[in-house]
């Protein structure tokens, strides 16, 4: 059995088995077929179309190797795979997946769904490719170029070692160099916070909200430097093709998205330390209602700068209209005397205009020439998105950034109070102080004059 265990592991050991045992079983290609084909259909497990009698043959006879390993999968059954055989024969048939996408050949028939080749090409043939990828993924709305659960984890080449160049990276390259980006962050921060004595609570207290701050825009900065990892973390995959998702990458790249939650987390923790329990003496944050209340806050301040990168950042660019359906109100509002912030600025302005000076732009070249090229059309929304990123770090100050330290004490108060770590009359107490006195302004208003961080050089836009 450990020889027949060790042939599974390869094509040529896969076909010798199941040729042996199909000639054993006596059976002809076609019978052969329609017995799989009848599994497929009274199966109760969710199985991929078979392929033909004629192209399992091929396949056994080293012909030919299938795009979609899945449609083999019935015969391997039918010819007596057990459990454990199933597992080895799907890893192996995948890995000869990932190594044929790969392969330079393969990578060079793929630059067109990246955009590179698309660019030289008359845009209505880059149409007619890009409806040949869209039927080729079936309308999945992630990035064509990861047509592998393994390629969408770690890039192109399918290796970890993916070089420098964040373009050839997959979610785990990316997540991990975000995790380290933050961590220096963090580690500045908490020197900074380490070196305060614990006597001068006003200081710690302008510390904690003051790193809270800088932490978020630090992954703002980061997720609008580096375009491919947001593209990455917010895309809906509705299918997964070419097989499974690699377990071993997939725990990894789990494993640095963790490492990025629990280095934020820190900022929340000290916060509720020291402004809302005012320096947590009986170490309630420390406790597991404690630790729980502070996973549960960070979940949703997760949510904030989430969704200011959908509805601000992807809704202002490209042909996306979400920021503008949004802020419309806020337009016709923007010359009447309210009161508190104001509620429109020049970068909101630039922001739409931009967009539909970008759009009309692209109708003129398209209406104009029917031969236009699609890097002609390409190139103004990316010198859109390029353009608008300043936009976009400002108007995060002026709408979100105020609030993200008023929101955060609100959340953890209620959170801790919900947990029963807070009192009533300790929530109301701290309600006041926060949302009312001097000091809770000024902690709000907490913000490191020079920025804490780097960005890492690769991350800088470049003008195409």
């Amino acid at each position: 059995m450990q020889q027949v265990a060790d042939d599974l592991s390869s094509l040529e050991g896969i076909r010798e088995v199941f040729l042996a045992r199909f000639q054993a079983s006596a059976t002809g290609y076609h019978a052969l077929g329609e017995q799989v084909l009848q599994r497929y259909f009274d199966a109760d497990d969710q199985h991929g179309r078979p392929v033909s009698a004629m192209t399992f043959r091929n396949f056994l006879q080293g012909r030919t190797t299938v795009r979609d390993p899945t449609g083999l999968l019935l015969y391997f059954e039918a010819l007596g795979a057990t459990v454990d055989e199933m597992r080895r024969i799907r890893a192996a048939l995948q890995q000869e997946v990932d190594r044929r996408l790969a392969a330079p050949a393969q990578q060079s028939a793929l630059k067109a769904f990246r955009d590179t080749d698309l660019e030289s090409m008359p845009y209505t043939r880059a149409v007619a490719e890009a409806e040949a990828a869209t039927r080729f993924e079936e309308s999945v709305s992630a990035p064509i170029a990861a047509v592998s659960p393994t390629q969408y984890l770690l890039g192109p080449a399918g290796t970890r070692d993916a070089g420098p160049d964040p373009r050839n990276w997959g979610l785990l390259q990316h997540m991990r160099a975000l995790a380290e980006f933050l961590e220096r962050l963090e580690m500045r921060l908490q020197d900074d916070f380490a070196n305060t004595p614990e006597r001068d609570s006003k200081k710690r207290k302008w510390l904690a909200a003051a790193g809270l701050r800088e932490e978020a825009q630090a992954y703002i900065d980061y997720l609008l430097a580096r375009p491919e990892l947001a593209e990455l973390i917010m895309s809906q995959r509705r299918h997964i093709l070419q097989g499974p998702m690699p377990e071993r990458e997939r725990r990894a790249a789990v494993s640095a998205v963790q490492r990025v939650v629990r280095c934020l987390y820190h900022s929340y923790e000290r916060f509720a330390q020291e402004v809302v329990l005012d320096g947590d003496r009986k170490k309630l944050c420390r406790t597991p209602e404690g630790e729980v209340a502070l996973e549960a806050v960070g979940e949703r301040l997760f949510g904030i700068t989430h969704s200011f990168h959908v509805t601000v950042v992807l809704g202002s660019t490209g042909t996306g209209a979400f920021f503008l359906a949004s802020q419309q109100s806020r337009r016709e509002f923007a010359h009447d005397k309210l009161k508190g912030p104001p509620v429109w600025s020049a970068q909101h302005e630039q922001l739409v205009t931009g967009q539909e000076s970008t759009l009309a732009q692209a109708t003129t070249l398209l209406e104009g020439n029917a031969r236009v090229r699609y890097g002609e059309v390409k190139a103004l929304f990316d010198r859109q998105s390029e353009d608008a990123r300043t936009l976009h770090r400002a108007i995060w100050q002026q709408d979100r950034a105020p609030l993200l330290v008023r929101e955060t004490g609100m959340l953890v108060a209620a959170e801790l109070h919900r947990r029963e770590l807070l009192s009533d009359a300790a929530l109301l107490a701290f309600q006041k102080r926060f949302l009312t006195t001097a000091e809770g302004r000024a902690i709000q208003q907490a913000v490191y004059l020079e920025r804490m961080y780097e960005l890492p050089p690769a991350a800088a836009p470049k003008r195409g």
